[in-house]
């Protein structure tokens, strides 16, 4: 994963906890900069270590059976309580989460993870839809589906 230290944009706290969640096999890259750096100023560096990383899918047979699913819901209100999330996100026809972890951060792009136990990834892909980029309590809240957790 490559990361800006500086990113305003794709919040540097944000990619860093979501690459704490990710499942191996995973590497860290942090660039210097902000969020366009990885373009332009260190266009060298970030293509280097894109390339080298070895991306590999484990065979098929491996994979067992899908236990959780998790979701990122960010730049909401804060001090939106664990029930008013519920409430919205069941509005808006998404299941009720098993699970909620508020996001350590900085303050300016507060964030929730959202565990769904025993839910079919694709169906909450299909749902995230409805609610990502939605204006809710005066911001505009971006909806990420961002792993499947394996047994």
């Amino acid at each position: 994963m490559l990361v800006a230290d500086r990113d305003h944009i794709a919040v540097t706290d944000l990619a860093l906890n979501a690459y704490q969640q990710a499942l191996e096999p995973k590497r860290l890259v942090l660039l210097k900069g902000g969020h366009f750096d990885p373009y332009l100023s260190e266009l060298t560096t970030a293509s280097r270590e894109a390339a080298s990383t070895p991306w590999r899918r484990a065979p098929r047979q491996q994979l067992r059976r899908v236990n959780h699913v998790l979701a990122l819901l960010e730049n909401i209100e804060s001090g939106t309580t664990d029930d008013e999330i519920k409430a919205f996100l069941v509005k808006y026809g998404l299941p009720p989460f098993d699970e909620i972890e508020h996001v350590p951060g900085d303050g300016s792009r507060p964030a929730v993870t959202l565990t769904f136990h025993s839910l079919d990834p694709d169906a909450l892909r299909k749902l995230q839809p409805r609610i990502h980029n939605m204006f809710w309590k005066g911001h505009k809240v971006s909806a990420l589906v961002m792993a499947e957790r394996y047994s």
